[in-house]
């Protein structure tokens, strides 16, 4: 299953160090085929400049430690897709539906709206739920097994 990662969830899962977050973008490295957009990537440098700049210098580390496929922004982004609020979110969206991601992990609430059949869109909470059974998130363990690669 092909799965792309948002900034935030990027910024939460190796910047910032929230409870899930790590979890689910390990998790998804190890046992999903992760996809990483360059926009994300660039998005990713340029928040953690602002918001944790002594921790500037750990992206390409963290990034190195994480097994994915890095997928350039197809040319012809429309410039209203959607009509997605944010312009930042177009890119990441529309990188998603040309390389025919199953899954996009969010944080985003300017996600939420949009409906699209490929990929789906959830938030990390909802992807661990339903594709990491078994793996202790939330101080339980989820119960039933739903893995693919």
């Amino acid at each position: 299953m092909k799965v792309m990662l948002d900034t935030n969830v990027l910024f939460s899962g190796i910047i910032y160090g929230g409870k899930v977050a790590p979890i689910v973008v390990e998790y998804v490295s190890n046992h999903y085929d992760l996809y990483l957009p360059e926009h994300a990537i660039k998005e990713l440098n340029r928040v953690t400049a602002n918001k944790q700049p002594q921790k500037a210098n750990e992206i390409n580390g963290n990034l190195a430690k994480l097994k994915y496929t890095l997928l350039e922004t197809p040319l012809g982004m429309p410039k209203n897709y959607l009509d997605m609020r944010d312009s930042d979110d177009i890119p990441i969206l529309w990188t998603a539906v040309v390389n025919k991601m199953d899954i996009l992990i969010t944080g985003d609430k300017d996600f939420t709206d949009i409906v699209i059949k490929k990929p789906k869109i959830m938030i990390m909470s909802t992807f661990a739920e339903k594709y990491m059974k078994g793996v202790q998130v939330y101080g339980t363990s989820n119960s039933n097994s739903n893995m693919e690669r």
